[in-house]
């Protein structure tokens, strides 16, 4: 789960970072962050674009390693709580445009593994990039930061993140974007389904109304009469009604049983946290707990 948060990141994602117990203060500080690549120098209209939507001059902050700050900031010290400014060395401002102010400074968080997880997935972004810092935001869009899990996905699918790093379980732009396919897919079936219902009422109606020459037989009166058209009739019928009410419930069951195993993921997640988090009061969810 680290390594590909911490590749995801170096690939220019979006991440909603939510872990353990939930920060007390005016910062997100690696457990309730949307992380990004301090790299890219369009890492700022990314996130103002896609969730934060807030001034082009306003700085990210950079999360670093402790024991580099040395290496990239003027001055040296703890700064745990992301509530001093540091001018970054002239030498590296260049590598890190997100979190470089137009001053040359930084707002910076050093982080040491008093948060393992965070610690371990700058660590793991470093020995991929050779930086080792982040862009963290606070996790919100325009509402407090989030504190429950229902609060972290409401966010995440209300904004365009890529990705959802809950504790353990990792959420996907794709899974939505399969959600989608899976409704086009059963939209297809139906248009399909509508089509062929189309051309056997056509072939129904063409066999009663223009019978072929070899559906007739003589009797001994000489009459011509039609005595396969009942049987032709019946067999078209059927599979008319049998095309007609194939029944979709294999992929509506399929989606129900998916929905509620991921629910109940969710659902133990938060009464886990439920026992770390803060007593604040919930936001009410904002979709379908069962994920159908």
């Amino acid at each position: 789960m680290i390594n590909y948060t911490a590749k995801s990141i170096s690939e220019g994602k979006v991440v909603g970072w939510f872990q353990g117990k939930m920060e007390w203060g005016p910062r997100a500080l690696g457990n309730r962050s949307i992380l990004g690549d301090p790299r890219r120098e369009d890492m700022k209209d990314i996130l103002n674009l896609k969730i934060k939507r807030r001034e082009s001059f306003r700085p990210f902050a950079p999360s670093i390693l402790r024991n580099k700050v040395n290496e990239w900031f003027e001055e040296d010290d703890e700064v745990p709580f992301m509530m001093k400014v540091f001018q970054i060395k002239k030498e590296k401002r260049e590598l890190i445009p997100a979190v470089t102010h137009i001053d040359g400074s930084g707002r910076l968080q050093t982080v040491d593994k008093n948060n393992k997880k965070y610690f371990k997935l700058i660590e793991a972004f470093y020995d991929l990039t050779g930086v080792p810092i982040v862009l963290n935001t606070s996790f919100n869009e325009n509402e407090p930061v989030v504190c429950n899990p229902e609060e972290a996905l409401n966010c995440f699918l209300r904004t365009k993140m890529d990705i959802l790093v809950l504790e353990e379980t990792i959420i996907k732009e794709a899974l939505l974007v399969s959600g989608v396919a899976l409704t086009s897919l059963i939209l297809s079936i139906f248009i399909i389904r509508l089509v062929a219902n189309v051309f056997i009422i056509a072939a129904f109606l063409f066999a009663i109304l223009v019978p072929p020459a070899w559906l007739y037989v003589q009797r001994s009166q000489g009459l011509e009469v039609d005595q396969s058209l009942l049987f032709i009739g019946s067999a078209l019928f059927a599979f008319f009604i049998a095309v007609c009410t194939v029944p979709l419930w294999p992929l509506s069951t399929i989606m129900q049983w998916t929905g509620k195993k991921e629910g109940k993921k969710i659902k133990k997640l938060e009464e886990k946290l439920d026992k770390t988090s803060t007593n604040r009061e919930r936001i009410p969810p904002r979709f379908d707990g069962d994920f159908r």
